[in-house]
């Protein structure tokens, strides 16, 4: 009896060079197109990060991306990393390449640092306030965040005292001045502002409370 092994031996070795090609053509295509961060964005995040010790083993990538929807940055666990342990959670936070405000449009990068320090320090807190939730929780804070304006709220505030908790009153406040003096912001934009996040003032007295907390031993959470 002859062994024709040999007779299949070229098709399959063919196949399989040609599925190696595309995949390493795909890889290729993606890497390409993934450019380097700007400097100005990666060191505003090294910054921020330092206020936050709890995250410093936190899984944390930074993505720029065309047009976010009514954000300018939006912090998301990887959908895949909820099936996994929460020490294990992966997060992104996407940056809109472009402000597009007061109808004008601008590269991200080119806001003072003070003011990409404040943004990224609000996503922290977004990520810091993850943390908190398990991974049936965070599906379920995910649905809520999508079906609920009142929800939304609770969020982006919460975010706000994370960060004024963690030292970032200060750049928060340079950011909502840096945005409200945009020209031409529209006052629907304006009323979103003050509709979902802290105001200055509120940012100014949850800082002095911060302060008298760490002089009596401890901060608790928002």
């Amino acid at each position: 009896m002859k062994w024709n092994e040999g007779k299949n031996e070229k098709p399959l070795f063919g196949r399989f060079r040609t599925i190696l090609f595309f995949t390493l053509l795909l890889h290729l295509t993606v890497a390409l197109a993934q450019k380097p961060l700007p400097k100005p964005l990666v060191e505003a995040f090294a910054t921020a990060l330092e206020h936050y010790p709890e995250l410093a083993n936190a899984r944390i990538q930074l993505k720029l991306k065309n047009g976010l929807k009514k954000a300018t940055m939006q912090a998301r666990p990887t959908f895949g990393s909820l099936f996994r342990r929460r020490e294990l959670r992966q997060y992104t936070i996407f940056v809109s390449r472009h402000f597009a405000m007061g109808g004008r449009a601008w590269p991200v990068a080119e806001a003072p640092e003070e003011v990409l320090v404040g943004w990224l320090g609000h996503e922290l807190g977004h990520i810091l306030d993850y943390e908190q939730h398990g991974n049936w929780s965070m599906l379920g804070y995910g649905l809520s965040y999508l079906f609920s304006k009142k929800h939304i709220v609770s969020t982006e505030k919460k975010a706000d005292r994370w960060a004024v908790l963690h030292g970032m009153g200060h750049y928060l406040k340079e950011t909502k001045n840096y945005i409200q003096s945009i020209p031409n912001l529209s006052d629907a934009y304006r009323k979103r502002l003050e509709k979902y996040y802290l105001t200055a003032q509120e940012l100014d007295s949850l800082a002095t409370e911060a302060t008298d907390a760490h002089k009596c031993d401890g901060v608790s959470a928002p």
